[in-house]
Formats: structure tokens, sequence, C-alpha cells
């Protein structure tokens, strides 16, 4: 993956996924996995991941340090989000808009 943590989707070709003995395995799908772990409500999960082990520890440190790859979404949401904020600067003095409130936007 170059570097770069994966996408919601992405599966791989792994070894001992299963458990410690088991053989290589097609279609795991990591990208599934780190999204679950990163987006646990279980806030206390990857603290305890970062004290299981070294190797644990070792791993976590690793990822912190790789990028996001880019997403469509995330590129879409980025944009919307420039918007709402200027929107919200301008118009609504600084206050966040409620669930059921609409605007006229440009580009959204």
């Amino acid at each position: 993956l170059d570097g770069k943590v994966p996408r919601q989707k992405d599966v791989a070709t792994l070894a001992r996924w299963d458990d410690e003995d088991a053989r290589e395995r097609e279609d795991v799908p990591i990208g599934q996995f780190w999204y679950d772990l990163t987006h646990s409500t279980d806030k206390e999960r990857l603290q305890r991941l970062s004290v299981f082990d070294d190797a644990s520890k070792n791993a976590l440190a690793y990822l912190a340090t790789c990028v996001f790859r880019e997403d469509v979404r995330a590129a879409h949401d980025a944009r919307k989000l420039k918007i709402l904020s200027a929107h919200v600067r301008d118009h609504l003095d600084g206050k966040v808009p409620r669930q059921k409130d609409v605007a006229t936007l440009a580009r959204w």
C-alpha cells in the first residue's frame, strides 16, 4: 500500500489472519478491519492494543505515520466543509446550523 492506510473496501492476501497457524488466505478484509478499529465506539480499544505487546505497539506507531489514501468522498467532504465554514462565518454569526436548517449555497 506504499505507506498508505487501507480504504474501507480494500482486501489483501495474508497468512495467519484467522489464527497464528492459518495458511495464506485471499480477500482478507483489511480495509474493513482498519475502519472498524479506528472508528470503534470503544475508545479504549487502541489503547489496549498499544500496551498489549511490543509488536502491537510498533505496528500502531508505524500506522500512525502512514498517510490516508485519497478518497473521492474525503475530497468531496473537505470541499463541503470549507463551503459550510464560510457560510457559518459570513451568514450565521458563527453559529453552527441546526439539523433541519437549509441554505442556498454555490458549489455544494
